[in-house]
């Protein structure tokens, strides 16, 4: 027994992500017309984009007690299996079981649940700017003015987050917030 790492001191740090994807994109629109007006709406338009997607982050599931952040058994089938994912709720609760304590409130023994030992849901997010670009150098060399309209979670996807990891909770294994839905923001930039 000596020198044999027990499977429940190890587990994934909190930032462990697996997978992460990020691209930005930019275009800038071009056209080509006889008249100087036409040109001058027509011109200067440009679209952005940021695309990100990632797995989700691992959490740690604890008990209640006199040992802070101490872990419960894990008594389901699987891992697969305990992610349930039916609407609010991601874990079943029936998957998991408090270790006895003593009179006193501390466990008889460590939890047989890993640390970090599940992830929470991962997502995708697209944000993207339409800018029209104003040069203003008839007035002065160098002056431009830069109108944008900037949205932010492009496809209103919702993603939950937040989940109650305390086994002891009646909300244990649901999600209790979401991610920010759209939002637009307009701005102006004048350089010069």
């Amino acid at each position: 027994m000596a020198g044999e790492k027990r499977h429940f001191t190890g587990g994934n740090l909190e930032i462990d992500i697996p997978q992460r994807f990020i691209a930005s994109l930019l275009y800038e629109l071009r056209f080509a017309a006889d008249s100087a007006f036409v040109r001058h709406v027509l011109s200067g338009w440009q679209l952005t984009g940021i695309i990100r997607a990632q797995s989700g982050s691992p959490f740690d599931i604890t008990q209640g007690g006199d040992i802070e952040n101490q872990r419960p058994d894990f008594v389901g089938s699987s891992r697969e299996a305990a992610v349930i994912n039916q609407g609010l709720q991601w874990l079943d609760p029936d998957a998991f079981q408090e270790v006895p304590e003593s009179d006193g409130g501390a466990p008889f023994r460590p939890g047989t649940l890993a640390r970090n030992a599940f992830r929470g849901p991962g997502y995708w997010n697209v944000d993207g700017t339409i800018a029209k670009n104003i040069s203003l150098s008839r007035f002065y060399e160098g002056m431009r003015l830069q109108i944008r309209l900037e949205v932010f979670n492009l496809f209103n996807k919702r993603t939950f987050s937040g989940i109650v990891t305390e086994i002891d909770s009646n909300l244990f294994g649901q999600f209790t917030s979401a991610r920010a839905s759209r939002a637009l923001q307009l701005s102006a930039r004048f350089s010069f």
